[in-house]
């Protein structure tokens, strides 16, 4: 083959690759979950669980209203994302928890919580672990212990990918980190546990219940990829609107939702008392616009490479467009400086991909 053949090649790809990154990513459709989901959800029961739990003299909320020791417990990963969702809600103790929050957070620790911000981890096969940051006494409540969660790198879950929740946290991670294919391949992977009422994995296996994690990270992530235009991802429509309904049934009385729950008769049960970072995490991905504040950075990453490759393509397509040029290159710096030349745009073309998944680093 020669080189001008190559060449030729790979102008075609080029021209290939700018079409799949201008019409299949860029393609933004309404976001349909977050409407469904303010219909079905009791958005007073969800102000008045997180206004339950906020505790005014700490500007924080506690990890649970009733459940022992968590009554008695400030997580600040909670925090994180309880800012989030109370500014979804338009409360406005989610900008005094954002303002003492930042005084005290370790963000040197990575964690789940980070992911669903927006902001990448190294991995997410780390063992999530605790520590103790201080305590304080709080008149009603009484004694009120700081804790904190992180991802442990000396503890690693060997069977990580037996867990849906685990599963979807890649696959966000995986976005942030700019992989886009492998982000879908493991979303795929994990939406096939679905069974009509949960996602069957290891806990289902060992417990018998179903995580509703899974089921808001789930629809996280379809509110992120249908807003980039992920190519078939319609397909899981259905899917995703008995998700929202399960979701719906979950609520408990006080407002806030439970972390499992479980099938009885086919009926959807809530298995424990609410949860707050459960709570945040459902308000987060199916009623704020987080996920879609995460998929505007990853669009416009995409379209960054986009504009890189139409670029090549419409200087390479010139090229062969003025079969002249040709002979001009050859005659001046021979058959072996075209070659260079065309390992240098196969160069140049690898540097635009990583410069895409540098962004997400950052």
């Amino acid at each position: 083959m020669t080189t001008i053949s190559r060449l030729t090649i790979v102008i075609f790809i080029l021209m290939l690759l700018t079409t799949a990154y201008s019409t299949g990513y860029m393609e933004r459709t309404a976001d349909r979950v977050k409407s469904i989901a303010l219909r079905s959800l009791d958005i007073d029961g969800l102000k008045k669980y997180l206004t339950n739990v906020y505790i005014p003299s700490m500007k924080a909320v506690r990890a649970s209203k009733t459940a022992e020791p968590y009554n008695h417990r400030v997580y600040l990963n909670d925090n994180i994302l309880a800012v989030i969702a109370l500014k979804a809600l338009n409360l406005s103790i989610g900008y005094e928890i954002e303002k003492s929050i930042n005084k005290i957070l370790n963000t040197s620790l990575e964690d789940f919580s980070y992911i669903v911000l927006g902001r990448s981890v190294k991995d997410v096969v780390y063992c999530r672990k605790e520590r103790y940051v201080y305590s304080i006494n709080v008149e009603a409540i009484g004694r009120v212990e700081v804790y904190e969660k992180y991802l442990s790198k000396d503890c690693i879950v060997l069977e990580w990918s037996r867990y849906s929740e685990r599963l979807f946290y890649k696959a966000l991670n995986s976005v942030l980190l700019g992989d886009i294919d492998r982000a879908i391949s493991i979303f795929e992977y994990a939406m096939n546990l679905w069974d009509g009422y949960g996602f069957r994995d290891r806990v289902y296996e060992e417990k018998g219940l179903y995580s509703l994690k899974s089921i808001a990270l789930a629809l996280y992530i379809y509110r992120l990829f249908n807003y980039i235009g992920i190519k078939g991802i319609d397909r899981y429509w259905n899917r995703i609107l008995n998700m929202i309904s399960i979701v719906s049934k979950t609520q408990n009385l006080d407002g806030g939702f439970p972390s499992v729950y479980k099938i009885v008769n086919g009926v959807v049960k809530p298995v424990n008392s609410s949860d707050t970072e459960t709570t945040c995490l459902v308000i987060i991905s199916l009623i704020s616009d987080k996920p879609i504040e995460v998929a505007q950075k990853v669009h416009q990453s995409l379209v960054s490479v986009s504009q890189g490759l139409e670029f090549l393509a419409t200087v390479s397509t010139s090229l062969i467009a003025i079969p002249i040029t040709f002979a001009i290159l050859i005659r001046r710096v021979g058959i072996e400086g075209l070659k260079k030349s065309f390992k240098t745009l196969c160069q140049y073309i690898k540097t635009v991909i990583k410069r895409m998944q540098c962004r997400f680093k950052k």
